[in-house]
C-alpha cells in the first residue's frame, strides 16, 4: 500500500504560495540503483516514505530481490528453491511483499519479507500465488489460482462474491481492498471496486471497463480505463472518476499517487512506446523532461510504479543503454522542500498527513 494522505494544495492556494512550491517541483536528480556483482539488469518496484526503494537485480536466467537506500544496493535473502524472487511491494516498516520461484521454475508462492526472514504464507497451496498490494499493517492481498487473498500475518481467508470472480488489487492502512470483480453473465463485464467490513461497492466507469490498481488511506484510487484506441490513467477521488489523458500517445495508465495529491503512471508518447508522467495541478508532464540536464543525455525513464510522499519515484529505465532500475528525488531535496513548506506559515496545522481512509503494483 502506497502510504498517501489530504494534498496540501487547498492549503497553498489560501496562503497565496502554490505557484512558489510547484515551481520547486519541476527538476529531478536520477540515481542507478546498478545491479549486483554478476548481473546484467536491474529494475525499481516500489519506493516506502523513508526513502528505501525495492526491486530486481539479475541475468537472463537468475536474478534476487534488492533494496536500495541513499547509494547502497542490498540483496536479500529470499528463496523457495526456484532460480530466483521478485518483489511488487515495500511498505514503511520495511517489509517487502512478492512471490517467489518454486524448485520447479515455473510456479510461484506469494512471501512477505520481514526481520530477516522470508514468511511463505501459502506454501502448502500448491497455486501460483503472489503479492499485489502491502499495507503499513502488514495486512497483504493478491491471488493463489484464480482467487482472491486477504493475508493478515497470521490466517489467510479467500474473498467471495456471489456473481463475479475477485480480483484483489491493493488494500490501504483502513482495511479497504480495491481492485475489479469479473461478472460471469452478461458477456463478462469487468467493474473496479473496493471492499471493506463485508462490502463490496463498485466504482463508476467510463468505458467499457475500468481497473483500480493503488488505493490510499484517504480511499482515493487510481488505475486506468479501457476506452476505443487505447486506455486512459482513471483517478477516483470525492470528485467521482477522471480520464487524465496522455503524453501525446495512444495511451496512459495511473500506477500511484502520493500525500500532495500528484499522480505517477505510464503513457505513450508521440515517439515513444512508453514514458513516466507525473500528474500535478491538472497538468500531465513527462518526466523525462523533468530531469537535471546532466541526467537528461543519459536516461529514458520508461516505468514507474513507486512514488513516495516526498516524491521520490522508483521505477526502470534505459541509462547509457542499459536496462537499470532508477530513483529520481526532486531538487531540492525533500528535505528542503519540507522547510520550505514549513516556513509558508501553519500549514502542518492545517494539512493532516494522514487522512481516515474510508491504496500495485
Amino acid at each position: 500500500m502506497r502510504d498517501t494522505a489530504f494534498p496540501l494544495r487547498c492549503v497553498l492556494l489560501a496562503a497565496g504560495l502554490w505557484a512558489t512550491a510547484a515551481q520547486a517541483l519541476p527538476r529531478y536528480k536520477v540515481e542507478s540503483i546498478g545491479v549486483l556483482p554478476g548481473d546484467e539488469f536491474s529494475y525499481a518496484i516500489d519506493i516506502n516514505n523513508h526513502g528505501e526503494a525495492v526491486g530486481l537485480s539479475r541475468t537472463d536466467f537468475a536474478g534476487k530481490v534488492v533494496t536500495y537506500r541513499q547509494g547502497t544496493l542490498r540483496g536479500l535473502d529470499i528463496s523457495f528453491g526456484g532460480p530466483f524472487a521478485v518483489a511488487t511491494d515495500v511498505n514503511d516498516r520495511g517489509d517487502v511483499a512478492g512471490s517467489a520461484y518454486r524448485p520447479d521454475g515455473v510456479s510461484i508462492t506469494p512471501y512477505i519479507y520481514r526481520d530477516g526472514r522470508a514468511d511463505f504464507f501459502a506454501a502448502n497451496d500448491q497455486r501460483d500465488g503472489e503479492v499485489y498490494g502491502l499495507n503499513n499493517l502488514g495486512q497483504a492481498v493478491g491471488r493463489l489460482g484464480s482467487a482472491a487473498y486477504l493475508y493478515d500475518g497470521q490466517a489467510l481467508r479467500f474473498l467471495q462474491h456471489a456473481e463475479a470472480d475477485v480480483q484483489a488489487a491493493d488494500i490501504n492502512d483502513a482495511g479497504t481492498i480495491a481492485g475489479e470483480l469479473i461478472f460471469s453473465g452478461g458477456g463478462g463485464s469487468r467493474r473496479p471496486f473496493t471492499y471493506r467490513d463485508g462490502r463490496y461497492t463498485l466504482l463508476p466507469t467510463l468505458g467499457d471497463f475500468s481497473y483500480v490498481g493503488v488505493i490510499d488511506n484517504a480511499g482515493r484510487a487510481v488505475g486506468f480505463t479501457d476506452l476505443p484506441g487505447g486506455g486512459r490513467a482513471t483517478v477516483w477521488d470525492g470528485q467521482g472518476v477522471r480520464l487524465l489523458g496522455t503524453l501525446g500517445g495512444s495511451y496512459s495508465t495511473a500506477t500511484n499517487l502520493n500525500a500532495r495529491g500528484w499522480i505517477l503512471g505510464v503513457s505513450a508518447t508521440q515517439v515513444a512506446e512508453a514514458h513516466v508522467f507525473l500528474y500535478a495541478d491538472g497538468v500531465m508532464r513527462d518526466l523525462n523532461r523533468l530531469l537535471r540536464p546532466e541526467d537528461a543525455g543519459q536516461w529514458e525513464l520508461t516505468y514507474a510504479y513507486g512514488l513516495n510522499d516526498a516524491g521520490q519515484i522508483a521505477g526502470t529505465g534505459i541509462f547509457n543503454g542499459q536496462t537499470r532500475g532508477f530513483v529520481a528525488t526532486p531538487v531540492p531535496e525533500p528535505a528542503a522542500l519540507a522547510l520550505m513548506l514549513a516556513g509558508l506559515g501553519v500549514v502542518g496545522a492545517a494539512a493532516r498527513r494522514r487522512a481516515a481512509g474510508p491504496g500495485r503494483a
